[in-house]
């Protein structure tokens, strides 16, 4: 992403705008429910375009051996979120694994944790890789001393059939906190060296992590110099850093929390430069927007696409709200509005159009101890097309293609109840599209489809895993493949 500028100021006065129940998303339930106290949840990216549920996982740190350990919980998205009976152990160990981050690899269908340890006498970042049944031995991944707030995320890259997992954290250096990263390629489970993102006497820290196409990423981070607090970045392109850029200059921000999908990044984050925590946001079309405006304390800030919660206080007491800041009118929910102290929100929306749903994970103090709660449904408009999506689903019907995995062409067989435009496209592993396979007016019918292997180029696409998507009349269904060269 090129140097944020500001080219558009947006207030949104939440204040003057009641507060209003997301259609679509479900009540609060309980995720963790074990002993002692359950902090700091983080949820991974669902798996996309398949024809089955969208599967997740989330993790948390809990206490209740006499030190913290991380704990995971994978669910179905749309009928079972918190499957009761799914938690396992990502650490067992007698030393503190706090503050975990997790996200899921697309080619494997592995997730990959990352969490700050102190088992070596010092706090250090260690990684484990993990299913739905288990979780590896723990790898220490940092070098430094003092390490802390890592942040993650995993990239498939389509040009060369490669994916990695990007790292960032903060350590002490000097005498300062800069920022650091290393990079982990999975198909030949190699790590990077460790690269510094920073190297000044300035604080460096609360690093956030994304991966871009043909294995590029951005950092962003907070820099605080003196009493002044702003949020950087800096890019790696083409194999090349990128010199370090200023994104806010109001020297009151912190928390930053960076989104991005392959058509550009979004950047949530908090600034008192008010005299009170407000909410900010920026789009992947370069326009800010200020979501809070209040009196109250609003921080923590987490985003997807155009949808972002955060933690606030204007009930009196903290709970989670949510916005889509892209709806045409200013508006603001509760995710939550138990009376009690409901913090720390991690936020997943499955890109689906329209329907977009999700989850949001909080820790709460509701039963006298810390506890992770969740809500899932769908974040779309009003929360209710994708209700009905979920209905009619079953009203049509997509085949397996054969031969699956394919080599040259493939078959695709599809159904339809109704008279209706009927859309079927390809998408790689990231989500761009790849192929329009039939894009025309049917009649209710059985019908077959045949794909060679081409893009929108008329070119071979690479060996890779592919989604195709059925569309007709307002409802879709999707189905995943293998293809090799």
């Amino acid at each position: 992403m090129k140097r944020i500028i500001i080219w558009v100021f947006m207030m949104l006065h939440f204040s003057v705008y009641p507060i209003w129940a997301l259609e679509g998303v479900g009540p609060a339930v309980l995720v963790s429910g074990q002993a002692g106290n359950n902090i700091n949840p983080a949820i991974s990216h669902f798996n996309a375009w398949l024809d089955v549920e969208p599967v997740f996982m989330t993790v948390w740190q809990n206490d209740s051996a006499g030190n913290q350990d991380i704990y995971a919980k994978w669910g179905y998205l749309w009928t079972d979120p918190w499957l009761s009976d799914k938690i396992i152990p990502v650490t067992v160990h007698s030393d503190s694994d706090i503050c975990p981050k997790v996200d899921r690899d697309t080619w494997q269908d592995r997730y990959y944790c990352v969490w700050q340890s102190d088992r070596t006498g010092e706090w250090q970042i260690f990684v484990s890789k993990g299913d739905t049944l288990s979780w590896s031995d723990a790898v220490q991944i940092s070098t430094g001393i003092n390490c802390g707030h890592p942040a993650l995320d995993c990239s498939y890259n389509t040009a060369s059939n490669d994916t990695a997992v990007y790292f960032a954290w903060q350590q002490d250096s000097a005498g300062y906190s800069n920022i650091y990263c290393r990079r982990f390629s999975i198909p030949d489970s190699s790590w990077g060296p460790v690269e510094a993102i920073t190297s000044d006497t300035f604080e460096n820290s609360q690093p956030t992590i994304q991966a871009k196409s043909g294995g590029d990423f951005v950092i962003i981070w907070q820099k605080l110099s003196g009493d002044s607090s702003d949020l950087w970045q800096r890019e790696k392109t083409a194999g090349s850093w990128q010199s370090p850029q200023r994104i806010t200059f109001d020297g009151r921000s912190s928390n930053p929390y960076y989104f991005y999908y392959d058509f550009g990044g979004c950047l949530g984050w908090q600034s008192d430069s008010s005299g009170n925590s407000e909410i900010y946001s920026i789009d992947y079309n370069y326009t800010k927007f200020q979501i809070t405006d209040n009196s109250s304390i609003d921080r923590n800030p987490a985003n997807q696409f155009v949808h972002l919660v955060w933690e606030g206080n204007q009930a009196g007491n903290f709970d989670i709200f949510y916005t889509n800041f892209y709806l045409s009118e200013p508006c603001l929910a509760f995710l939550d509005s138990n009376p009690s102290i409901d913090i720390n929100p991690a936020l997943m929306i499955y890109f689906c159009p329209e329907s977009e749903p999700g989850a949001c994970l909080w820790q709460s103090d509701r039963n006298g101890k810390w506890d992770i709660y969740g809500v899932s449904g769908f974040f779309g408009p009003g929360g209710v097309a994708g209700k009905k999506d979920k209905e009619n689903i079953g009203k049509i019907f997509l085949s397996q293609n054969a031969p699956n995995p394919a080599s040259g062409k493939t078959s695709i067989d599809y159904q339809i109840a109704q008279t209706g435009q009927v859309e079927i496209k390809m998408f790689n592993g990231l989500g761009q599209l790849v192929k329009i396979l039939v894009d025309k007016q049917q009649m209710p019918g059985k019908y077959s489809i045949v794909w060679n292997g081409q893009n929108l180029a008329g070119n071979k696409v690479p060996s890779g895993i592919y989604f195709y998507r059925l569309e007709v009349g307002g409802k879709s269904t999707a189905k995943k493949m293998i293809y090799l060269r």
